[in-house]
């Protein structure tokens, strides 16, 4: 398996698509943050015009949007063999085919976790270096919710990677992965799925805060927020996350191992 991550790691250079997309990504961050600045209402004196603020309000979107990065960094690494047949000949030369599955499953779980987790924490970084961070929440409750996203983020990586094993087309995947962008962005899609049910849910809910509008003397709007997150829902996301992202591995490597490569 050591041999196919190395190999892996030599080719990622060479599929530019995915850091198109990772830098595309990261404009569109820049661009939020520079709009939510520049669209302050001057017209209520709020105390928070805040990296707090952004998270608690828009920061759906960049969850929902990073499925298009991992659709075509799983579908470069996992799929992107199976057009020149470079599965058939590695197990010709002896490879196993849990070493080939495996080997490519590693190194699309670790770039493309670490491309995620930079794509879904610029935003916040970028808009409290020009904003300030605020008083609605620390920083610790955005790194712990940050850091539990990791779990269902990995999950939705393993679904990728099931289904770049089973269609073999990083075409037909990188089409499902804008199909889910846009499945998750439309309004009230999910709305009646429990948080755990889905890595997509549980990011949502990683990102929603219970928040309460007070407004004082003199036009003063002062918004109130609990950042806490159920210790139940926490552990329903994170064994669930597990169970899901080691049933799609399985899954995708049963199908490989049956598969005749064509």
């Amino acid at each position: 398996m050591k041999r196919v991550i190395l190999a892996q790691i030599k080719q990622i250079g060479k599929g530019k698509l995915k850091y198109i997309t990772f830098i595309f990504l990261i404009g569109v961050a820049v661009l939020n943050v520079m709009e939510f600045y520049l669209s302050r209402d001057t017209s209520v004196s709020t105390i928070e015009n805040s990296a707090c603020m952004f998270f608690s309000t828009v920061y759906s979107m960049f969850f929902s949007t990073m499925h298009l990065f991992i659709g075509v960094s799983v579908s470069d690494i996992c799929a992107g063999d199976f057009s020149d047949k470079t599965f058939y000949y590695e197990i010709l030369s002896g490879q196993t085919r849990f070493n080939s599955y495996f080997g490519r499953a590693v190194t699309a779980i670790i770039f493309t976790l670490i491309g995620s987790m930079i794509i879904v924490t610029a935003p916040v970084v970028i808009c409290s270096a020009v904003c300030g961070w605020g008083t609605l929440f620390t920083v610790g409750d955005v790194v712990q919710r940050l850091l539990i996203s990791i779990l269902p983020i990995l999950r939705i990586i393993c679904m990728y990677i099931c289904l770049a094993f089973i269609l073999k087309n990083y075409s037909i995947m990188d089409f499902m992965a804008g199909l889910m962008v846009s499945m998750v962005c439309e309004e009230g899609f999910f709305s009646n799925a429990q948080p755990a049910v889905l890595g997509s849910t549980s990011l949502l809910r990683l990102c929603r805060f219970d928040m309460w509008a007070n407004y004082g003397l003199n036009n003063i709007y002062t918004p109130v927020v609990d950042a806490t997150i159920p210790t139940d829902e926490i552990q329903s996301i994170v064994i669930w996350s597990i169970i899901a992202s080691a049933a799609f591995l399985i899954v995708g490597y049963a199908y490989f191992h049956h598969d005749d490569l064509n």
